[in-house]
């Protein structure tokens, strides 16, 4: 997996100390303005609109989200058993899946396999918060 394939994209996700809320803003406002200039049907409009920010941010935006989630989810945990708990220096990437095919050796097809997420680190430091 952390050997790339030509054209596939890959997005690489750092959760340093949790996510952060003006990240996830911009990343909601490209998604929409995406959104718009797709329904839009505007020639002009989609010929500017390059694929790789499309599928970037698509990437993007589905490890962000993931590190996001698991950090709600260790907040809401930890205060259910009186820990606290820091995000440590995380990261993961979501990429395209590409599928090379060979013939005696020599790539000779690639196709689209699918997506795939890849969290090679993800840490917290927990202590009780109940010391006496």
């Amino acid at each position: 997996m952390n050997h790339p394939i030509v054209d596939e994209y890959r997005a690489i996700g750092l959760d340093l100390q949790g996510t952060n809320a003006e990240e996830a803003k911009r990343l909601k406002v490209s998604l929409e303005n995406i959104k718009i200039t797709f329904e839009s049907g505007d020639e002009s409009q989609l010929v500017n609109l390059a694929p790789s920010k499309v599928v970037g941010e698509l990437l993007f935006s589905t490890i962000y989200s993931y590190f996001a989630l698991n950090d709600v989810q260790e907040q809401i945990q930890s205060q259910a058993v009186n820990v606290v708990n820091y995000r440590m220096p995380s990261y993961g990437l979501f990429t395209t899946y590409l599928q090379t095919s060979y013939w005696f050796g020599l790539p000779r097809n690639v196709s689209f396999a699918g997506l795939v997420m890849d969290v090679d680190h993800a840490a917290i430091a927990a202590v009780s918060s109940s010391f006496r």
